[in-house]
């Protein structure tokens, strides 16, 4: 589709140096005067690899800047098998596999089904009702179903989609935590209804670890979903998207969910489907959309899986498929991911470098505009026109404020006769959250991403303090953590390696996810819908006579992160200690934490298009 008229077309984009998800708008104002068939193999499987990170000491981020801090600190992916081993001793080592288990058809087993509506989780029975090489097929008990067609479009997955997304993206866990080289399927009609299918890792783990895990490498298909389907080629594109998760978690653990996401849509087309731009479409009526943010509805998601789509077909189309294995096996996640899979090729070019020619290829869409390699539109799309934002059919006009996402874009056309000058001036500086530290400048903050653990540690002297003695930890703490979802926890030892979880006043205990490892924080901090600051004491008497170990431990699951979790004025009277982290924050060690003023450096890309036609 050209588009080539006479016009000035001016590109606002709004980007920050790092950790830019879910950040406010920018404004500024604009101003121009112008697998094999077969029995299934078992064999003893491989552990999961075991991710640790290197400690910073907080006096080296405390002459840094925020986005300095950023750049440093490594997030620290999650490993829920070894937080249960240090809060649980008595358990010992927590096994990494579950007892094999041998399937044929007609056999019935129990499954933990989550519900995305009701943030809880379900039980049901299902039925195998079909096997491949590949697949155990699942369909909950008494619930109609197409086996006939179910059966097609597995075959079709097994032979097809299965072994062409192995070779581009690389292989699940296999065989995995059941031992089986079967992944499985399960329908169901209990997940809720916004979601057509899922995967969660925490079946990938022993029931010790989260009492709901199926202990499978496994995913789920809504039924109702399926069941109002008159064509079974979604369905199949669905498969893909969700096997395209499972092998990512495999491959690269805590990938940040915009790019996930990306690739699973891009998948149908791996296995040879065709491009359903449908949700590309929602993202293009309005493109002043973060293409690195995502929203915690899962009913609001269209357009994001539009732009994270749009974004990757363009990555595969500039670099071929062969780029995105590369993406997919790189452990630096997001826009660092992007770069360093560039660096891998050669390239010189950056994420922001791509960025810049996307947001122009989202308008022309030619891809043999200038030397016709493709930079500046897509050859196997067609895509609809972009409305701008803002448009000035005459000229000069008076100055306009407007405002963009980060990673987002404002088209602004100018139309008219004679030349033009366009002044612009925008916002310097952009903020992590809306809050502020409650005294002083700065404050301990989480940092944010998903299937991560985060752990600011410092070690304390309490054997001048009588046993006995009440000892208390008091500290002023604001939060918004992906409810019953993402946990953060204040934590103490006694050596350093095995830990308890300490109660505040408005910690949780509930736990409908399975996620929770004891009292935590999630949700919104304070009384309100909105987060505000409040402070906290813990019971520490225990310790008294001993060391002391404190850590503020923040764990996510597999998707969806908020702002996190910001700590300040941290006190041990007893010891008479208090910090309010105006200093250099001595004796703390951070695996993923930032000691922030809550600001950033708002970065901007303005570019102008001239049309001739």
């Amino acid at each position: 589709m050209n588009r080539w008229i006479s016009l000035l077309l001016v590109l606002l984009v709004a980007a920050v140096v790092a950790a830019c998800a879910g950040l406010p708008r920018a404004s500024a104002p604009e101003s121009p005067s112008e697998r094999p068939a077969g029995a299934a193999l078992v064999r003893p499987p491989t552990p999961l690899p075991r991710i640790e990170a290197t400690p910073i000491p907080a006096a080296e981020l405390s002459t840094l800047g925020t986005a300095e801090q950023l750049r440093l600190v490594e997030i620290p992916r999650r490993d829920p098998r070894r937080l249960t081993e240090r809060l649980n001793p008595e358990l010992g080592t927590v096994p990494v596999t579950a007892e094999p288990k041998t399937y044929a058809v007609g056999d019935r087993e129990r499954f933990w089904v989550h519900n995305a509506d009701s943030k809880s989780n379900i039980e049901i029975e299902a039925d195998l009702v079909y096997q491949t090489g590949v697949a155990n097929v699942w369909v909950q008990r008494d619930q109609p179903h197409d086996l006939g067609r179910i059966q097609r479009s597995i075959d079709r997955f097994s032979d097809v989609t299965y072994p062409r997304l192995v070779e581009t993206f690389g292989s699940e866990w296999s065989p995995g935590v059941d031992g089986d080289l079967r992944l499985n399927i399960l329908h169901t009609t209990e997940m809720g209804n916004n979601v057509a299918g899922y995967f969660y890792s925490a079946d990938a783990y022993s029931t010790v670890v989260n009492p709901f895990s199926n202990e499978k490498e496994i995913f789920f298909i809504n039924l109702d979903f399926l069941n109002s389907m008159r064509e079974y080629t979604v369905y199949e594109t669905v498969l893909a998207h969700e096997f395209q998760h499972m092998i990512h978690w495999n491959q690269d653990r805590g990938e940040e969910l915009w790019l996930n996401e990306g690739l699973s849509e891009y998948a149908q087309e791996v296995a040879e489907y065709a491009p359903d731009i449908m949700f590309a479409y929602s993202f293009l009526a309005d493109p002043d959309l973060s293409l690195t943010t995502w929203s915690a509805e899962p009913g609001a998601n269209g357009p994001h899986y539009g732009a994270s789509y749009l974004f990757v077909a363009y990555l595969a189309q500039r670099f071929g498929t062969e780029f995105l294995s590369r993406l997919v096996a790189e452990q630096s996640n997001g826009m660092v991911g992007v770069d360093h899979a560039l660096q891998s090729l050669g390239s010189d070019l950056t994420f922001d470098d791509l960025f810049a020619d996307w947001v122009i290829a989202n308008w022309t869409d030619d891809p043999d505009a200038l030397d016709g390699d493709g930079r500046y539109g897509y050859a196997a799309l067609d895509l609809r026109e972009i409305d701008p934002t803002i448009e000035h059919r005459q000229l000069p006009v008076a100055a306009t404020d407007a405002s963009v996402f980060p990673y987002a874009t404002d088209y602004i056309l100018l139309d008219g006769d004679g030349g033009a000058t366009f002044n612009f001036t925008g916002a310097t500086e952009t903020r992590l959250a809306d809050t502020a530290a409650p005294d002083g400048a700065r404050m301990w903050w989480s940092n944010r991403g998903d299937d991560a653990n985060m752990r600011l540690t410092r070690q304390f002297d309490l054997t001048e303090v009588a046993a006995g003695t009440p000892v208390t930890l008091t500290l002023d703490a604001w939060w918004n953590i992906e409810e019953t979802y993402d946990y953060g926890y204040v934590m103490a030892s006694a050596d350093g390696e095995h830990w308890q979880i300490l109660a505040g006043q408005r910690t949780r205990t509930d736990d409908p996810t399975g996620n929770s490892l004891g009292a935590g924080y999630t949700g919104v901090s304070g009384d309100s819908e909105t987060p505000s600051w409040v402070s906290e004491v813990y019971d520490l008497g225990e310790f008294a006579g001993g060391p002391l170990w404190l850590q503020l431990n923040y764990v996510t699951d597999d998707a969806v992160n908020t702002e996190g979790w910001f700590v300040d004025n941290v006190a041990i009277p007893a010891i008479g200690y208090a910090d309010s982290f105006e200093g250099d924050a001595g004796g703390w060690q951070s695996e993923g934490w930032v000691l922030t003023d809550n600001t950033l450096p708002q970065r901007w890309l303005v570019q102008v298009l001239t049309f001739d036609g």
